[in-house]
């Protein structure tokens, strides 16, 4: 009997020791997390995204972002997407940004030549908005993230860096 008290509290010891009485559902994202770029995100695009720890830009709670073929994965656009020359190990983060939305008369001529290349670009029309983000990691490598809206709802999100390419392509679609 003795040995099988020693045993539980043996087998037990272990959950003892690294319990807590904290909070379980408090959120962990903001360890290590440094958002110094926030006030610099464009604004032109903070309906649509926004920045996470610097290092990524994410859909804003309005809008879900996905793949064409996925409801699961959820896309992201990293600061270490843009290809570099460079070898340079560790993360990647975020330093500048430009954005500006495309004139309508020119949207046409940037969907036959550059987003009908795409594979997974199925859009038969061009879009109603075309916003062009500029981004530059701290490698001073930059890539474009066109943001292409079909309407007021739905849309789709291509990073170029240097080229469009199908794995870089996904939708997003404005939650109701």
């Amino acid at each position: 009997m003795k040995k099988t008290k020693l045993l539980l509290l043996l087998l037990c010891f272990p959950l003892i020791v690294h319990s807590h009485n904290g909070d379980n559902n408090q959120d962990d994202d903001d360890t290590e997390c440094e958002n110094h770029l926030n006030e610099v995100f464009p604004t032109l695009l903070k309906p649509y995204a926004k920045l996470e720890c610097d290092q990524f830009i994410v859909n804003t709670e309005q809008w879900q972002w996905r793949f064409p073929n996925s409801y699961f994965d959820r896309p992201y656009v990293p600061a270490f997407a843009p290809k570099t020359k460079k070898n340079i190990g560790g993360n990647r983060v975020y330093k500048e940004f430009n954005a500006e939305e495309i004139e309508k008369n020119l949207i046409p001529e940037l969907h036959e030549s550059k987003f009908k290349k795409i594979r997974s670009y199925l859009q038969t029309q061009p879009p109603e908005r075309l916003i062009k983000l500029k981004a530059t990691n701290d490698l001073g490598d930059q890539m474009d993230v066109w943001f292409g809206l079909i309407s007021e709802d739905k849309g789709w999100v291509a990073i170029c860096s240097p080229i469009c390419a199908p794995e870089y392509f996904f939708l997003t679609e404005r939650l109701k």
